[in-house]
């Protein structure tokens, strides 16, 4: 069983869980490197909940005990590097604050890429494909990174626009969304409560949201019929975007290779585009 099956088990059960339970599925997938080397005392001392309660979270989920848990975490990860899943991180220099965030930013990318589970990733490419209209939104910094991805899709030829925070709530910007379309939202910690209402707006009009998110266990997870998680752990205060940059880049090469004929007439076009620009330069 892989790490990625242990998130959507605790998904599944997440919102049913007892307080201390939901202590213990929060510390294990936001701390999964740790926990497969813990026993359950550590746990229980990490998380100030008693060993009983971790027992009872890991038989919930499936699992025999905390130490089955532990242990298909383990050898997934064995896996992971037997499979040279692992991109060899950049040595750590003491004192060398570039190094020292690019082995963070290898971090970020490898667990990234062994968690995404490869069929909802294809998944969402498709449905992006089928949609005649993509919107995109997030709040913060997740602004940003909507904007990253309704550029993208409109440079393959997808119809694509963003929600903007202005005078009109998200779910005000929504009222026109048809069932044809798809909504793609990026929601990190902390997580704005005007973003995940619109999430649960459109699912509630049976309206596709694709979500990126940190955690299968994120509120947003919901209302999306595909989440596609990112690592983005950071030295400073705020969330790490270049996970979250790749993965971006890698939907829309996705879309654009299930649909290779409109990728080539919108690149015939932009060529035209930047031909005419570059006689008029001149």
């Amino acid at each position: 069983m892989s790490n990625l099956n242990i998130y959507k088990l605790i998904q599944e059960v997440y919102s049913n869980l007892s307080e201390n339970q939901l202590i213990v599925a929060d510390y294990i997938m936001n701390n999964t490197e740790k926990v497969m080397f813990m026993n359950v005392q550590e746990i229980a001392k990490q998380t100030n909940v008693s060993v009983a309660s971790i027992v009872r979270f890991s038989q919930r989920i499936g699992f025999d005990g905390f130490t089955h848990l532990r242990n298909n975490l383990a050898e997934d990860f064995q896996n992971q590097i037997a499979n040279n899943s692992i991109f060899p991180l950049i040595e750590n220099l003491d004192d060398d604050t570039l190094k020292s965030v690019a082995n963070l930013e290898i971090k970020n990318i490898n667990e990234t890429v062994n968690q995404v589970d490869r069929k909802a990733f294809n998944k969402a490419a498709n449905l992006i494909n089928k949609s005649e209209l993509i919107y995109c939104a997030g709040l913060g910094v997740s602004n940003i990174l909507a904007d990253l991805m309704s550029y993208q899709l409109n440079l393959i030829g997808v119809q694509s626009t963003v929600f903007r925070k202005g005078p009109l709530t998200f779910l005000e910007q929504a009222i026109n969304i048809k069932k044809n379309n798809v909504l793609v939202l990026f929601s990190f910690l902390p997580h704005h409560k005007e973003t995940i209402e619109l999430a649960q707006y459109a699912a509630s009009k049976s309206i596709k949201v694709i979500s990126y998110t940190n955690s299968y266990a994120s509120p947003i997870t919901n209302f999306s019929e595909v989440v596609i998680p990112v690592k983005t752990e950071n030295m400073l205060f705020t969330n790490s975007v270049s996970s979250i940059t790749m993965l971006i880049n890698a939907l829309a090469t996705e879309v654009a290779i299930k649909n290779k004929s409109r990728a080539e007439k919108t690149l015939e076009r932009l060529n035209e585009i930047f031909g005419m620009m570059a006689k008029n330069n001149l």
